[in-house]
């Protein structure tokens, strides 16, 4: 097998969101009802109020030490207290090729089986970048650097949401978010068809985005984005329900990656959708204000 394929291979391993859908929705579904015991170029996350400074210490321990996250997790208070510290963790630098390659290991989960499929899924792509280095690596000459981390836009009582981004550059640089956006009571992943009554916020939201763009255009000439036709893809109901996330304020956001939507000189870009123009088709309760 030649390095080419065998780099093709290892793209198309971890190009795919890192949460294995169906076989985890289906567990989730399981659980929930046991009764408790790129476009054109394709290269590429109060304890008491008075006391908050010790609140930030705490939770910054918390979330770096995984014993005593999970000790924690125990106590009755936090039992809604779901931490994200550093997986998978490849760091290595030779004369033309870098990896930084970080994953994120959730702890203090309910439900321990759900906790290892989602740690485990991360941990996966994290071991396929790696490889991927690693045969770059064996290429000599050939300038490559690949990078992977992690961020937490929400985590409260209710919601979870982890971005996670991959980088690589070759030639060019591409730069791709995924994201997980939980109901950590539910126990369940959140789909963006989870949020609405029927499928009439698809157009609403369509609508919005290029509305969006082009005001950006109209105010400022260095910002371009693709026609009509190009953006078909981009913004179909399939590619809209990878690319969504709740962010702090609760409110829907849509962040594509390099080229989807736009020339590579822009990056990554995202959107804000009004809540007010999607409350008519919310479901109740909702997850977004």
């Amino acid at each position: 097998m030649s390095m080419n394929k065998d780099l093709k291979q290892l793209k198309q391993a971890y190009r795919q969101v890192p949460i294995p859908d169906k076989e985890l929705d289906q567990m989730i579904q399981n659980l929930s009802t046991a009764k408790p015991k790129k476009k054109r170029h394709p290269v590429r996350l109060s304890l008491i109020a008075a006391v908050p400074v010790l609140l930030a210490i705490f939770l910054t321990v918390v979330t770096t030490n995984e014993s005593l996250a999970r000790a924690m997790s125990d106590v009755p208070i936090l039992k809604n207290i779901i931490t994200v510290i550093t997986g998978k963790n490849y760091q290595e630098k030779n004369k033309t090729t870098e990896a930084h390659i970080k994953t994120p290991k959730l702890s203090g989960l309910k439900n321990p089986e759900l906790e290892k499929k989602l740690n485990d899924a991360y941990d996966k792509t994290g071991e396929a970048l790696y490889k991927e280095y690693q045969l770059a690596s064996q290429n000599r000459g050939e300038h490559f650097y690949v990078s992977s981390d992690y961020k937490e836009i929400t985590n409260t009582k209710k919601l979870l949401v982890l971005q996670f981004t991959v980088q690589e550059t070759r030639a060019s640089s591409y730069t791709e978010h995924t994201y997980l956006v939980m109901d950590k009571k539910k126990m369940q992943r959140i789909k963006l068809a989870d949020l609405f009554k029927n499928d009439h916020y698809i157009s609403l939201i369509q609508a919005n985005i290029q509305e969006q763009m082009k005001k950006q255009t109209e105010a400022d000439p260095n910002k371009i984005y693709w026609d009509e036709n190009e953006l078909k893809a981009a913004l179909s109901e399939k590619n809209l329900a990878k690319r969504f996330y709740i962010n702090a304020k609760n409110e829907l956001v849509f962040s594509f990656n390099d080229y989807e939507v736009a020339p590579g000189y822009m990056g990554t870009v995202s959107f804000v959708i009004p809540t007010p123009l999607l409350q008519n088709d919310l479901k109740k309760p909702s997850y977004l204000k």
